[in-house]
């Protein structure tokens, strides 16, 4: 089950008389935007709305913790984040759910050092905030999580543009052997956002992704991989 809102679809109904009785349609029609032009969007809201692109991050990023909190799903979180913009969101939503007394805990995957501008800043307040935070690189030892701990995938986004190979896939491989409920921001990690065929290597196989301001095309495509989830696909306020 896929669910959409915000700017996701335009639904039109229509009513069809038979006899004494009358059949209501609605057809839904998606509005699907590649990853170019969603990144056009985010720099033309930053250019017009804030000072620093990290702001609109954070709105973003707090919109997703909300979510997560209404689900009411588990107070204790462990994300996996990447050193990109979406490991920034992660970021942002692990301080905003540790700002409500949930019990959170962020695992790096790769170099900070080699990370977004956007990530490092986030990352700085994670420190700050007295968040645990672990590195992990290839020879890392595998984290103990809990029974009840909800994963959140943040690890890749909508810019990933090939299929991921080598360490990385194998991370992403474990973390779907693990039995705890996942939560993707923006696409499951490893997803390729723009790609209408089937897809090889490993992706994230989510519960739930939580889509952005519009789902990406495998969110409704379902063709380029196996592993599918509902979508909850939010706008915010520019």
């Amino acid at each position: 089950m896929v669910f959409f809102c915000g700017l996701a679809a335009i639904c039109v109904s229509s009513q069809i008389a038979f006899g004494l009785s009358t059949i209501t349609t609605q057809i839904c029609i998606m509005k699907m935007f590649t990853s170019p032009v969603v990144a056009k969007w985010d720099q033309e809201t930053i250019s017009k709305h804030h000072q620093h692109s990290y702001e609109l991050m954070s709105v973003a990023g707090e919109e997703c913790a909300r979510e997560i909190m209404e689900k009411e799903l588990s107070t204790e979180f462990v994300f996996f984040c990447g050193t990109g913009n979406n490991g920034g969101d992660g970021l942002v939503i692990a301080l905003s759910l540790h700002q409500h007394s949930n019990e959170v805990r962020v695992l790096i995957v790769g170099d900070p050092d080699q990370g977004s501008p956007d990530f490092r800043h986030f990352l700085d307040e994670v420190v700050g905030a007295d968040i645990a935070v672990n590195f992990l690189k290839e020879d890392s030892e595998w984290p103990v999580l809990s029974e009840d701990v909800v994963i959140i995938d943040a690890i890749f986004g909508n810019g990933l543009n090939r299929i991921l190979d080598g360490w990385r896939a194998d991370l992403v491989e474990k973390i779907n052997e693990l039995p705890q409920r996942k939560i993707s921001i923006d696409v499951p990690s490893g997803m390729l956002p723009d790609l209408m065929e089937a897809q090889a290597g490993a992706v994230i196989c989510a519960d739930l992704t939580l889509a952005i301001e519009v789902p990406k095309r495998d969110d409704v495509s379902g063709k380029s991989s196996l592993c599918r989830s509902a979508a909850d696909c939010f706008d915010w306020p520019g």
